[in-house]
């Protein structure tokens, strides 16, 4: 397979990319405040080419760890700050130990703080989610759950 998104950052843990104005992020350890900026940088880039038209899929492996509370407060107000050019937020939160628990626990609490028309839904599983982002905005019914495996790949070979 290969990667028909535009990837916009890979970092340590993280990386972020569009497709059919989709941002994707895909987390693999605990945001500090480098990878937090390049979410919400890649976010904001994705929402203003595509206002009213864009959705956002968060997707944290099991081995990422919740965010501190800077970064919670950061993650709603990045949200927030969207208002109505977002569709819709879903959040992935995989796994199904005590750190997930944990991670779904924190993120509750970040969904709580945002001020938003766009519907926001937690998901087990990227499947899902895709599903359910297809029925907010079908253009990204083409392939979004692929590309997500195609990028998880990527983030495979960083070393």
């Amino acid at each position: 397979m290969h990667v028909r998104s535009k990837v916009m950052f890979t970092g340590d843990g993280l990386i972020m990319a569009e497709l059919h104005g989709v941002a994707i992020a895909l987390w693999r350890r605990k945001p500090n405040r480098e990878l937090f900026e390049a979410e919400r940088k890649c976010l904001d880039e994705v929402v203003a080419k595509n206002r009213g038209k864009s959705a956002f899929v968060c997707v944290v492996e099991p081995s990422s760890e919740p965010p501190d509370d800077d970064i919670r407060k950061a993650s709603s107000q990045m949200i927030t700050a969207h208002e109505k050019d977002l569709k819709c937020v879903a959040l992935v939160i995989e796994g199904t130990g005590f750190r997930s628990a944990i991670t779904r626990a924190v993120l509750s609490g970040i969904v709580m703080l945002i001020r938003t028309p766009a519907p926001i839904k937690f998901f087990d599983v990227p499947k899902s989610a895709c599903a359910w982002v297809s029925t907010q905005l079908p253009v990204a019914r083409d392939g979004l759950l692929e590309e997500i495996e195609v990028l998880r790949g990527l983030l495979d070979k960083r070393p």
